[in-house]
């Protein structure tokens, strides 16, 4: 079995996290056990995230060990 979380970086009403935080959060996700973590990316409107998704992934797995 499989655990994944899943980041919804682009929520309208929420505060934009910076790198330092996504890396934070998913380091921690990692260390709890975590496998993957998927990251939404929105068409229908513009997102409020400075990240696009895949590049946001290849970023956040230079900083763990199992996940990317």
């Amino acid at each position: 079995m499989h655990l994944a979380v899943s980041l919804n970086i682009a929520a309208e009403g929420k505060d934009i996290l910076d790198l330092g935080q996504i890396s934070a959060f998913v380091r921690q996700a990692e260390a709890a056990g975590v496998d993957m973590v998927i990251i939404s990316d929105v068409a229908q409107r513009p997102s409020t995230s400075p990240f696009e998704a895949t590049t946001l992934l290849a970023a956040l797995a230079t900083v763990t060990e199992r996940i990317g």
